[in-house]
Formats: C-alpha cells, sequence, structure tokens
C-alpha cells in the first residue's frame, strides 16, 4: 500500500488549531506514530509556533517535515490560501512521488484507520483527483451553479501540474479549477464537508474526515468516546532501539531542534 502523505497548512491565525488536530491525530491512532506529515507554514507565523506544530507533528507521524512559504503582498484570504496550496504543490512534486490530501487545519480525522481507508479508497479508484463534490453559485452556468472538487482533497503526487495556472485566479483555485479537474475526479464520501455546529448526529457513519469544525467542539466530543488507561510507549524506527515513552519522544523532538531558529524551512 502505498503512503499518503498528510499536508497540513496553517497560517498564524490558525496554527494553534493545526498543532490540535497533530495531537488528536495522534490520539486517535492509539498514541502511536503513522503516517507522513507535511507541515506548509505561511509567512505570517512565528518560528516559535511553527515549532510547536512542529513538535506535534513529529510525535504524531513516523516522518515530518516543516516548510515555510515565502511572503506574498497584496494578500487576501482567497490569494492567501491558493498561495499556500501552490507552494506546497510545487514543492511536493519535487521530493515526493505519493499522492497526498490536503487536511486544512479544521479538519478532524473521525475514527481509528482513517489515513488507511482514504489510502485504500485512492488506491482503489482509477482517477486522478479524489474527495467530496460541492455546488457552487456560477452565474454563467444554465442551472446558476456549478459542481466542483472541495479543497479537502486527495491529490497526486503531480497535481500541481493540473492546478498551477487557476492559483493565480481571483477565485478559490479549486472554484477556478472545477471545469477541468471534475472530470479527473472521483466523488467520495469518506471525506465530509459540513460547517459542523455541534450536533454530532449530522456527522455521517460512512465519512472518516470532516472539513469545517471552526467550533472545535468535534474533537473534545470523539475525544470523549476515546478509551483511556495507562501511558503507551512509542517505538522509534530503528530496529533494535529501545522504546520512547511519548514524553521522551517529545522531549526528543524539541532537543533535536534545538533553538527555534534551527527548524529547517524550505523556501522557494
Amino acid at each position: 500500500m502505498k503512503p499518503l502523505l498528510i499536508t497540513i497548512p496553517f497560517t498564524a491565525e490558525n496554527a494553534p488549531v493545526a498543532e490540535r488536530l497533530c495531537d488528536w491525530i495522534f490520539k486517535l491512532n492509539g498514541r502511536n506514530p503513522k503516517g507522513h506529515a507535511l507541515l506548509v507554514a505561511a509567512h505570517d507565523v512565528h518560528a516559535e509556533m511553527c515549532a510547536k506544530v512542529a513538535i506535534a507533528a513529529e510525535v504524531a507521524c513516523a516522518t515530518s517535515e516543516l516548510i515555510a512559504a515565502p511572503e506574498l503582498k497584496l494578500v487576501s484570504p482567497t490569494a492567501a490560501t491558493n498561495h499556500l496550496f501552490k507552494f506546497a504543490g510545487d514543492y511536493i512534486l519535487r521530493h515526493f512521488r505519493c499522492p497526498w490530501l490536503w487536511l486544512e487545519p479544521n479538519c478532524v480525522p473521525l475514527k481509528p484507520g482513517w489515513l488507511e481507508q482514504l489510502i485504500l479508497a485512492y488506491e482503489s479508484q482509477p482517477k486522478r483527483f479524489m474527495g467530496a463534490h460541492l455546488k457552487f453559485a456560477n452565474a454563467a452556468a444554465e442551472t446558476g451553479e456549478k459542481i466542483c472538487l472541495a479543497r479537502c482533497s486527495v491529490y497526486p503526487a503531480d497535481a500541481i501540474n493540473d492546478l498551477e495556472p487557476h492559483c493565480a485566479s481571483n477565485a478559490p483555485f479549486n472554484l477556478a479549477a472545477a471545469e477541468h479537474v471534475l472530470s479527473r475526479s472521483i466523488k467520495s464520501r469518506l471525506i465530509q464537508e459540513l460547517a459542523y455546529d455541534g450536533d454530532f448526529d449530522k456527522v455521517r457513519v460512512d465519512a472518516c474526515v470532516l472539513n469545517g469544525d471552526k467550533t472545535g467542539l468535534l474533537i473534545e466530543q470523539l475525544r470523549t468516546a476515546l478509551p483511556t488507561g495507562e501511558a503507551i510507549n512509542i517505538p522509534i524506527t530503528n530496529s533494535g532501539a529501545p522504546k520512547l515513552t511519548v514524553a521522551e519522544r517529545m522531549a526528543k523532538a524539541r532537543a533535536a531542534r534545538g533553538k527555534v531558529g534551527a527548524i529547517q524551512m524550505a523556501r522557494l
């Protein structure tokens, strides 16, 4: 089974939410490091906050890497999102060979095995893109609306080759690319798009990731359902090496980075 790169973009505003997401992934995975993460920080994220998110990802995942996007002037929220996506896509094209999941901080994995479910579903279908299909208003369409692939979806390693021209649009890149991408994608119910309001009954049982929890309530609701008990040792990857506790692994992550300014950041 091929890996799926968990790609988490964040800005100064939602960096604490990204840290919480990494912490939740760690707990949901049984306090075992699983998967591979790429953290994509906006230029305005303070180095200390980058360090906190990086440590949370290193604890949660088998491997993790942090890159920081160059500054973009005259930024609107849409332009900032498009900019981070383009930067991440360019970097992934040059450094990775696996598909990737664009997992924004407001996303919430819903159940153990969520990542494996996404990997299996993506490998079992023939299209390049996989995710939810959304309707959006479009005056040029006969019905007044069109359908696009949701932003938080699974993308092939070379997705930016298809999407780069649309990242310069004034509209969100997934809306601008709707006609170009929709026929190359398959609709998946594994990723649910929902502005979560605390009503858990609205979460579909067949979904494994929900995008749209700005309240933080969903993670807290799911956290109460997780089993509690004794501390779990976290194995490191070196064969024959001793196991580390969660606290020891976090301490090792901090020590490896030393000063905050020593964090590796790739800039184009």
